[in-house]
């Protein structure tokens, strides 16, 4: 246990370290979700403004962390005290469910390579936070006495709420997974229906909050179509599952990690083949393949939510690599190998992470202190990809200038009616949709209904892709610029 324990810290540690070292982490939707926050709490009382608290809603357990944190924490660190505190989290389930189902402490530390994953970067939180609440659904829907005393019933049904407030999606899995579990179990059909029904009041509240998000997702005229950018097959003949599985930094690191851990699992099999029935956590098997199911065939956006299937192959492999043995190699080795592993991962994650921060946010600062209070802001990502990370870590942080100064953003998560606040009429922006990806749509007739506009962009962007009639700059040349709009129209 001392091991465990021992491990885990050094693992926080190791994920810690870039993440205090930066005040504006590449996390995508970070500072939209704290906007989200704010944004609730100034509109509390206000029944008759533009936004409407969604209280009760799904997708909203984040923000109970992030309010508590927001007690104790300044804007100037919220959000890293956010990351430490769900990064902890993750650790502390992965530990926990190594050391209940008795699994060998390097498997946990193997596992540990999947925190940053595909969810992480890209600021899901809403989701991530429903890892741990899983894990504890884990334990509680493993119970093999078919008997159903009544505070397992409870617990059931709180745990359920839980699942529910993190996401509709750990809902679902998690229902998925108590009726395969149970099936499996072969438990008479008096316990099969008792367990259903703990599902039936998170299930209800589900399906009406549904019906009215749907409505309210028409009227917003937001994309509810499924839609399969990598089709199912062609993730065996790709990289798909690495880039779900890491989902961050760019180079060679990740597909050695990668192929490293297919190595693992392989000499897990083929050392253990002869025991690998009593050595196995059958348990954690079934889980794993489920996940593998649903990351397999699900779509890749759906109902305007981005990467459904991507963010369930890091908890697949957590789930695979715990299920299984150690390879029967020498310990020190077995060991060695995996902490060197983690060692590397996060060494070049903090070095990619500083170098991000050095030189794809140079000028941003400067172009967020001039930004004036309450101002009505766009901003236009040409740069769009980042030479250190795979993904979009410049897509939503200028949602930072409605955090420190009070901006009116163009594309507020309100507006997705998904998270904590939404708006109390479905918004019909007179600017063009989805400038925020794909800003070469923007034309003069939409840049002057904003204030400012905040610039990520090379030389050539800045020079020949903006209405310099109608853009004055106010920060210096750099890579991020302002430019305040001169003559912006009505809003």
């Amino acid at each position: 246990m001392r091991e465990k324990i021992f491990s885990a810290v050094v693992v926080f540690l190791l994920a810690a370290v870039p993440i205090v070292l930066l005040p504006f982490p590449p996390v995508t939707d970070l500072p939209q979700h704290i906007g989200q926050l704010l944004t609730a709490i100034e509109h509390a009382h206000d029944a008759s403004g533009p936004f409407v608290i969604l209280w009760g809603a799904p997708n909203t357990l984040c923000y109970g962390f992030l309010y508590l944190l927001e007690r104790v924490f300044s804007l100037a660190v919220l959000g890293r005290a956010v990351l430490l505190a769900m990064t902890a989290s993750w650790i502390i389930a992965i530990y926990t469910l190594a050391a209940r189902r008795r699994r060998p402490p390097e498997t946990a530390l193997l596992a540990s390579l999947f925190l940053f994953n595909i969810s992480f970067y890209w600021g899901f939180l809403n989701f991530w936070v429903g890892f741990p609440v899983f894990i504890a659904w884990f334990f509680l829907t493993t119970r093999r006495d078919p008997k159903a005393p009544v505070g397992w019933i409870a617990l059931l049904v709180l745990t359920s709420f839980l699942l529910y407030g993190s996401h509709m999606f750990w809902l679902f899995v998690g229902g998925l997974w108590f009726g395969l579990i149970s099936l499996v179990r072969r438990l008479p059909f008096r316990a099969l229906v008792i367990r259903a029904a703990t599902l039936i009041p998170a299930g209800l509240l589900t399906i009406f909050w549904f019906m009215k998000f749907s409505v309210y997702q028409t009227a917003s005229e937001l994309d509810k179509a499924a839609e399969w950018s990598t089709p199912p097959f062609e993730k065996f003949f790709t990289l798909w599952f690495r880039d779900s599985a890491f989902g961050g930094g760019a180079g060679y690191l990740e597909t050695i990690l990668f192929y490293f851990v297919l190595a693992w699992i392989a000499a897990a099999v083929f050392t253990n083949r002869k025991e690998l029935k009593q050595r196995i956590d059958s348990d954690l098997l079934i889980l794993a393949g489920l996940l593998f199911v649903i990351s397999f065939f699900a779509p890749d956006m759906a109902r305007n939510t981005i990467y459904v299937s991507g963010r369930w192959v890091a908890p697949f492999f957590i789930f695979l690599i715990l299920a299984l043995p150690a390879p029967r190699v020498p310990a020190a080795v077995r060991k060695s190998a995996a902490a060197a592993a983690v060692l590397a991962f996060f060494l070049v994650t903090t070095q990619h992470w500083i170098a991000f921060d050095r030189t794809e946010l140079a000028g941003f600062r400067e172009s967020l202190a001039a930004i004036p209070k309450g101002a009505h802001l766009l901003c236009l990502d040409f740069a769009k990809g980042s030479r250190y990370f795979k993904y979009r870590p410049f897509l939503q942080i200028y949602a930072y200038a409605q955090i420190f100064r009070g901006a009116d953003l163009a594309y507020p998560f309100a507006y997705h009616g998904t998270g904590l606040v939404a708006f109390r009429e479905p918004f019909k922006m007179p600017w063009k949709n989805q400038l925020d990806w794909y800003p070469d749509h923007a034309q003069g007739v939409d840049i002057l209904h904003f204030d400012y506009v905040l610039v990520n962009g090379t030389p050539y962007h800045h020079g020949h892709r903006l209405p310099k009639t109608l853009l004055t700059p106010v920060t210096a040349e750099a890579r991020w610029r302002l430019y305040r709009v001169e003559g912006s129209g009505p809003r």
